[in-house]
């Protein structure tokens, strides 16, 4: 049994990014010790049963890291400045704590970029740089990779929330299809950009 520490945008109450968390660790299976790095740690173990750390406590982190086997970042688009540099920083933050305690550092299904600023595009070469194996999931991902100078093998594949199973559901009648097709709803968000009608 291994102690993983898992680390990204985790219990922060999105969706996507525990989706791929779970993913992962639904295919490693239940015989390793899980720990997230949460933006809620209540809510980790409520919803998940995963220990959380609090992720903005670096002592806390530090000290989990040294306490583990590898630390996963399981996907995501974290390593981008749209929103802001600052979490490429946090992120290496946490990779340069992982192999400071002589641990595995790995990157699953990552979405990288963009990336226009130096330190972010400084910070995410650091963090990559040092990764014991890193796979994104998508070939624009790669590509922003290697622009960096990051020399290590890059492999792709797929957004790590598709490792997770299909809940198996009895038909209550309340699904939503039209007659026999099944139909999934669509929620486009706002573009703005003058003369886009993302909507249409």
């Amino acid at each position: 049994m291994a102690k993983i520490v898992l680390a990204g945008y985790l219990g922060c109450g999105n969706l996507g990014d525990d989706a791929v968390m779970l993913g992962v660790t639904d295919r490693l299976g239940s015989h390793h010790e899980y720990v997230v790095l949460s933006g809620d740690p209540d809510q980790s173990f409520r919803e998940y049963g995963f220990h959380g750390i609090p992720r903005k406590h670096p002592q806390e982190v530090d000290r989990i890291i040294s306490q583990c086997d590898a630390v996963i970042f399981p996907g995501g688009s974290i390593f981008q400045d749209v929103t802001s540099a600052r979490s490429t920083v946090y992120y290496a933050s946490i990779a340069k704590m992982t192999k400071k305690h002589g641990k595995k550092l790995i990157f699953l299904g990552q979405g990288v970029g963009p990336l226009s600023s130096w330190i972010a595009k400084r910070q995410t070469y650091a963090a990559f740089s040092v990764a014991d194996l890193l796979v994104v999931r998508d070939p624009q991902s790669a590509n922003v990779i290697r622009e960096l100078g990051v020399k290590k093998k890059v492999h792709i594949a797929a957004d790590s929330a598709l490792l997770l199973q299909e809940p198996i559901r009895e038909d209550d009648g309340t699904n939503f299809a039209i007659g026999s097709m099944k139909s999934i709803a669509i929620a486009p968000r706002p573009v703005h950009k003058k003369g886009v009608n993302e909507v249409a």
